[in-house]
């Protein structure tokens, strides 16, 4: 069993990106969830993606495409992703960033590889930032 991985990101969302995500203290958020070559790439195409679709093995991955928005002057990193599987969750640790941000929302989507065996029993994937954790819900595809 492997951990979570990032496959990549990009600074695009879906055009009814609000109309899907999830809100959370003001802020929205989206998570879907794709198990089959054919959802990955309408996924990613629905999220705008820059560049060339990234080979992914869905025989033993499915692939959930986390959207959200950040600081264009504090863009987000990740500082690690690990799972939870006995609270059926995926983490996803950013490291910490100065506090001198703009207050704008720029665009973010995060990629990221998940065990296929462990995935259908994953309902959500926290966002770990300092010491604020915002519970997403996943959308399963």
């Amino acid at each position: 069993m492997q951990e979570p991985n990032l496959i990549t990101s990009g600074k695009r969302l879906p055009l009814s990106f609000e109309q899907m995500a999830t809100e959370h203290d003001g802020k929205d958020y989206l998570v879907e969830r794709v198990n089959n070559k054919e959802d990955y790439k309408e996924m990613w195409n629905k999220f705008q993606m820059q560049v060339d679709l990234i080979d992914v093995d869905m025989k033993n991955k499915d692939v959930l495409f986390v959207g959200l928005h950040e600081s264009s002057s504090c863009p987000y990193e990740i500082n690690d992703i690990r799972s939870n599987y006995e609270k059926q969750e995926i983490l996803v640790d950013f490291t910490d960033i100065n506090s001198n941000c703009t207050s704008d929302a720029s665009p973010r989507t995060f990629i990221i590889g998940i065990d296929k065996s462990k995935s259908k029993n994953v309902s959500t994937v926290t966002l770990v930032h300092g010491d604020q954790s915002v519970p997403i819900p996943i959308n399963n595809k």
